[in-house]
Parts: C-alpha cells; sequence; structure tokens
C-alpha cells in the first residue's frame, strides 16, 4: 500500500503520523499479476493494467472503492472452468477496459453494491457478465462475441441494475436473461443474432424505480426478440425486434396491451407472430409470408404451429384464426396459405393439419372451416384448395389427403 507523509511547516515543523489516500498501482510494473495488485489494493485506489496478457483470475473480496483499469488492451485469459473477474461482497468496484478471452464467466459478482463493468470486449467465454444479489450495478458498453453455454448477460435476485449500451451476438441461450431483477434498466444497445434476445422474468418496480426496456434492437435471434413476463411497473418501448423464429415481442402480464406495444415498438418479419400479448398475436410470418394488423390469431396453451422457410401464409383484414390446445398445424416449404376477410379457420383439440410443398389453400370472404378432434387433413403437392363464400366445411373422424386441384363451390 502506498501512504503519503503530511507535514506542517512554520515556527514549528512536526512529522504527523502517515495517512493512507488513494494510490495508483501499476500491472506490471509494480506488481507482475493483477490479482496480486488487488490483494495489496485498498479502498480508493486505481489499478491500471498495461497491455500484455495475464492468465490468472482476478477476484475481488470485501474490498470497495477500487477501480481496475485496462485501457482498452490488456487480456486476461483463463481456463475454461474459471472465471476472468469475480467480485464478491464488494462495493462500488469498476472493471473497465479488458478484453477477456475464454473462461466461464467473463464478470462475476455476487452481493455487491455499485458494480460497474464497462467497455470490456468478451470472446467464447460460457457467459459473459452474471450479477447475482447486487444493487445498483451498472453494465455498459460492453461486447459479449459469442457464449458457448450461457448468456451474454444474466442477472438474479438483484435492484436498480442498469445495462445500457451493450452488445451481444451469438450467445448460446439469450443475449440478456434477467429473473426478479426489479428496477432493471435495459437502455440502448443490441442483442441480435443469439439463440434469444431480451427474456425477463419477474421484474417490476424496485427501490430504485421501475422497470423499462427501451431502444433496443433484438433481431435475427432464433427463438423471441423480447420477452416480458411479470410484474407491473414494466414499461417496453422504442425496441425494434424484427426477423426472430418466434415472436418479435411477447408480453405477458395484465399490465401490457396490444395497442401499446404496437405503438410503442417496432417488429416485422417475425416467424410465429410480430407481437404476441397474452395470448393475442398479431402479425408476423418467415420466409415472405406477411399478416395485417387487424387479423385475429390466437393459438391456445398446448398447440403447435410450425412454418418452415419458404412457406407463405396471408391473413388479411377481418379473418379470424383459432387453434385449440393440443391441435398441430405444419406448414412445410413452398406451401401458400391465404385467409381473406370475413374468413373464419378453427381447429379444435386432436385435430392435424399438414401443409405440403407446392399447395395452395385460399379462404374467401364468407367462408368456414374447422377441423374437429380426431381428424388429419393433408395438401400433398400441386394441390389446390379454394374455399369460397357461403360454405361451412366441418370434419369429423376424417383423415383427407387433395392431390389433384379440388375447388368447392357455393351450396345452392
Amino acid at each position: 500500500m502506498i501512504t503519503r507523509i503530511t507535514a506542517v511547516t512554520g515556527m514549528v515543523a512536526m512529522l504527523l503520523p502517515s495517512v493512507a489516500v488513494a494510490a495508483v498501482l501499476n500491472v506490471p510494473g509494480e506488481f507482475s499479476r493483477i490479482d496480486d495488485a488487488v490483494d495489496a489494493a485498498s479502498a480508493g485506489d486505481t489499478i491500471v493494467v498495461a497491455p500484455g496478457t495475464y492468465t490468472r483470475r482476478v477476484r475481488v473480496r470485501r474490498v470497495d472503492n477500487l477501480t481496475i483499469d485496462g485501457g482498452g488492451a490488456a487480456i486476461v485469459q483463463v481456463d475454461s472452468d474459471d472465471d476472468a473477474f469475480r467480485v464478491r461482497e464488494s462495493d462500488n468496484v469498476t472493471i473497465n477496459g479488458f478484453i477477456i478471452n475464454g473462461g466461464e464467466r467473463g464478470v462475476r459478482a455476487k452481493r455487491s453494491s455499485g458494480l460497474a463493468v464497462t467497455n470490456n470486449v468478451m470472446n467464447n467465454v460460457e457467459e459473459g457478465v452474471r450479477l447475482r444479489e447486487c444493487t445498483d450495478a451498472t453494465i455498459m458498453n460492453n461486447q459479449v462475441l459469442g457464449t458457448s453455454r450461457g448468456r451474454g448477460i444474466r442477472i438474479d435476485r438483484s435492484d436498480g441494475v442498469t445495462v445500457d449500451g451493450n452488445s451481444v451476438s451469438n450467445a448460446a441461450r439469450e443475449g440478456l436473461r434477467a429473473k426478479r431483477a426489479n428496477g432493471l434498466w435495459v437502455t440502448g444497445g443490441s442483442f441480435d443474432g443469439n439463440r434469444g434476445g431480451v427474456r425477463l422474468t419477474r421484474v417490476g418496480a424496485g427501490t430504485s424505480g421501475d422497470s423499462q426496456v427501451t431502444g433496443i434492437s433484438a433481431s435475427g435471434n432464433t427463438r423471441t426478440g423480447i420477452r416480458v413476463r411479470g410484474g407491473a411497473g414494466t414499461s417496453v418501448s422504442g425496441n425494434t425486434a424484427n426477423d426472430n423464429g418466434r415472436y418479435g415481442l411477447r408480453l405477458d402480464g395484465s399490465s401490457f396491451s396490444m395497442a401499446a406495444a404496437q405503438a410503442d415498438n417496432s417488429a416485422s418479419g417475425n416467424c410465429s407472430g410480430d407481437f404476441r400479448v397474452n395470448y393475442e398475436t398479431v402479425g408476423g410470418g418467415c420466409g415472405g409470408s406477411t399478416s395485417t394488423s387487424s387479423t385475429s390469431s390466437t393459438s391456445m396453451p398446448g398447440s403447435s404451429t410450425t412454418t418452415m422457410p419458404g412457406t407463405s401464409t396471408t391473413s388479411l383484414p377481418g379473418s379470424s384464426t383459432t387453434t385449440m390446445p393440443g391441435t398441430s398445424t405444419t406448414s412445410l416449404p413452398g406451401s401458400s396459405t391465404t385467409t381473406m376477410p370475413g374468413t373464419s379457420t378453427t381447429s379444435l383439440p386432436g385435430s392435424s393439419t399438414t401443409t405440403m410443398p407446392g399447395t395452395s389453400t385460399t379462404s374467401l370472404p364468407g367462408s368456414s372451416t374447422t377441423t374437429m378432434p380426431g381428424t388429419s387433413t393433408t395438401s400433398l403437392p400441386g394441390a389446390s384448395t379454394t374455399t369460397v363464400i357461403a360454405p361451412t366445411t366441418t370434419v369429423i373422424a376424417t383423415t383427407t389427403t387433395v392431390i389433384a386441384p379440388t375447388t368447392t363451390v357455393p351450396a345452392v
């Protein structure tokens, strides 16, 4: 520890006891390893790490007001079963400007307050940043460029955390996953090209205020772009979620409404739906399919709908589609389904519908189709089915295979 001696001069000069003040500790100038400098540090000190590669994990335990600065060029590279930085029971610790290659986690913190993880780049870690039981932490301007098993950023049982301006891509799971994290602010940044974009569960108002997800991009993920479940006191606005494998935005909770979700966010080209709010789905369709905002599509719990790449599904305004529990609907590549205004399609429990490549199904205004339990309908390549105005078709416990073009005309 570095100390300074304060002297008082005058008619009588006297030497006072040494007083500890904030010091700068240099690695490798004074300490060959970062963890050695941490062991020697006192509250208020700054550890400056010069460019180079450091292969020992850094553990901070019960040291407050400490800054560890890598200057944007210091590399920490540890074994796959170890964390690069581990902070525990320490307040106001800053980890800034490191390149972290490999390791179980880039930064792991528990039971700490005021942590700041800023301006770091993490490559090929199992998980980027993980906080548990932390308060008033800031995770800002970091890049997580791939995880082998976990999330880019994970937050559990914490309050007042700000996640701002980060970029997470190629994460094996979600770019950001938070559970029981109140007063959580997710602002700016991108969570694109992961298994899932952002997933928040049981978040809401905390001691530091409400939770919010604002101004982020969550696009091109294998699953849902932005998914929020739970708590009052959570706002979702100003976000973009395009071309995700499932939903653009999926919001579950009494405080969410479809009107607000659509007005406040942008989503398009998402395979299962652009917006899903409390079992109501609007828009969506990948591989060139479209759906307008005035259509109604409801998938009940336990139902299954799979739309493969290259399919086209168009639901025009005023149409209604309901998929009940236990049903299964699969559209394979090259198939086309169009539901026109005023039509109604209902698949009841136990029914199965498969649309094969090259088929075309069109329901015109005023038509109604109901698939009853135990039925199976398969349209094979080259088949065309058109249901026109007025007729109602009800299928009970049958199997229908259409090979050649078939046209159902209005009842006389």
